[in-house]
């Protein structure tokens, strides 16, 4: 309701009487949260800087930035405002662009999309075939990636869009919530008796396979941790890809994330259980480089695979 309040503040002023370039002020000054790093990357003097603060402060009736000794920190207003004029001033650069969307869909050309393979594994056969029908000439290259580079891939463009679970920090990378995710446990039934749910005292007390960027710990251990337990990690790997593979004929369990247990479970004889170890859910978020906005190809890339999770994680 608050984001829909600013918006409808934002409606209410002149428009023809206030300068776009105040907005842009604005975000540069929430990203770098210093005047004079703000005006040196909008290439302008700190006096300018400092009177187009002086002049959102009176359009908006609110001072935006208070100085601290961390710096510029924003008010509770400005918090609200970022991704209301975030949006606004992307959909106007978006609609500059000269392509129709006719000529965008007959484009040749490659989208790299990052992900860990917990997504490529559950999404990536559909994916791709939506974006064909929408855009034949598209290919699409799925790069790994986790949580611990995805921001480093994403400002380095070595992928155009990103799937990641809710890692975002840098102010200079979109991003969208698709959906919340969870986890299920798999197991091989011909070494496990009976189809009952996993109880606490069999998941402490069986080995497990361990999916984990680190092949150290994960996130059932942190949660195990706070309940005083500890599991038995008997094989480790960093690709989700390997767990029919590295399951199949032992009594190991494996946890994994809710959407790539159903994949894996589908196109295997492995068995789903829920996870009786209490963890909270994740975001899956969809995120992009700022300047991404400039590109309808990606922007319709960005639609179609936003569109798909967003209908998966609702159901």
């Amino acid at each position: 309701m608050k984001l829909i309040a600013e918006v409808s503040v934002i409606n209410h002023f002149n428009l023809a009487n206030i300068d776009l370039n105040l907005l842009k002020v604005f975000l540069m000054l929430y990203q770098e949260q210093n005047v004079t790093r703000a005006a040196e990357k909008l290439c302008l003097g700190q006096p300018a800087v400092s009177a187009a603060l002086k002049r959102l402060r009176q359009v908006y009736d609110d001072p935006l930035f208070e100085r601290t000794q961390a710096g510029m920190k924003p008010t509770a207003r400005a918090v609200l405002l970022r991704p209301v004029i975030q949006d606004a001033l992307d959909k106007i650069e978006l609609s500059l662009s000269p392509r129709l969307e006719s000529d965008i869909r007959q484009q040749v050309r490659t989208i790299t999309l990052g992900l860990s393979d917990d997504y490529e594994i559950a999404f990536g056969r559909q994916l791709v075939q939506l974006i064909q029908q929408q855009a034949p000439g598209f290919h699409v290259v799925f790069q790994q990636t986790n949580r611990e580079r995805v921001e480093q891939s994403i400002m380095t463009h070595q992928v155009d869009l990103a799937i990641t679970g809710g890692s975002i920090k840098d102010s200079r990378i979109r991003r969208q919530t698709l959906g919340q995710a969870g986890y299920l446990c798999l197991y091989d039934p011909d070494y496990r008796q009976g189809s009952e749910v996993i109880r606490l005292e069999e998941f402490v007390a069986r080995k497990h396979l361990l999916i984990s960027f680190s092949g150290l710990t994960g996130a059932v251990d942190d949660a195990l941790e706070e309940m005083n337990l500890k599991r038995t990690v008997q094989m480790s790997s960093s690709h989700f890809a390997a767990v029919p593979f590295l399951l199949k004929g032992t009594d190991a369990l494996c946890t994994i994330p809710d959407f790539a247990a159903r994949a894996v479970a589908e196109k295997s004889s492995l068995s789903l259980s829920p996870c009786p170890v209490r963890m909270a859910e994740f975001s899956v978020d969809l995120c992009w480089h700022y300047d991404a906005v400039r590109d309808p190809a990606l922007m319709l890339v960005r639609d179609i695979v936003a569109g798909y999770l967003s209908d998966y994680f609702q159901k």
